[in-house]
């Protein structure tokens, strides 16, 4: 028995769209900025080519999600600057002590 996959599946096919406001805040980190990251998609990316249905992203729209905040109805616009503000002011911190 093979170790591979036999099938496909969309896993944006049969998910509803979210209401506006329903919705999940995500925080990304954009990549594609990365000489290494780019380099690396794609050669992924052309080892996947043979592969029919699948969607590539876009090189310059790498990211990696590394939060899941939470739903958009349970945090505030306010409660989001917040998160901002506190991820520029530890990013500052970082580049400081390098």
């Amino acid at each position: 028995m093979s170790g591979l996959p036999t099938e496909m599946i969309d896993r944006w096919r049969d998910r509803p769209d979210p209401a506006p406001g329903e919705g999940m805040i995500y925080w990304h980190m954009l990549v594609g900025g990365d000489p290494t990251v780019v380099a690396m998609a794609e050669q992924a990316q052309r080892r996947l080519a043979g592969f029919s249905g699948l969607h590539m992203t876009p090189l310059n729209c790498l990211n990696m999600t590394v939060l899941i905040a939470g739903a958009a109805n349970e945090i505030s616009k306010e409660q989001i600057g917040q998160m901002a503000e506190a991820a520029a002011r530890e990013l500052q911190a970082s580049r400081l002590s390098r």
